[in-house]
């Protein structure tokens, strides 16, 4: 990913936000969720993690240079 301004994060889990904000790094992000917050949402069946991203101007994304950690 070249360099941007800054991008706007947005994270919902089941339906419900647990992360919105904006990030002023200009190459990479980490976003912190909280745990107990999403072990509260869970469901028995269905579990779903939307991660948005707003972009204030175009840019290239090199996925396969990109990755994302979960942890237990």
């Amino acid at each position: 990913m070249n360099e941007t301004r800054e991008t706007h994060w947005q994270c919902d889990y089941n339906d419900y936000t647990i992360l919105d904000k904006l990030d002023h790094h200009r190459k990479s992000a980490v976003l912190l969720l909280k745990r107990n917050e999403i072990s509260m949402l869970e469901n028995r069946r269905d579990n779903r993690l939307i991660v948005h991203a707003e972009f204030m101007e175009p840019l290239k994304i090199l996925a396969n240079q990109g990755f994302i950690h979960l942890y237990k």
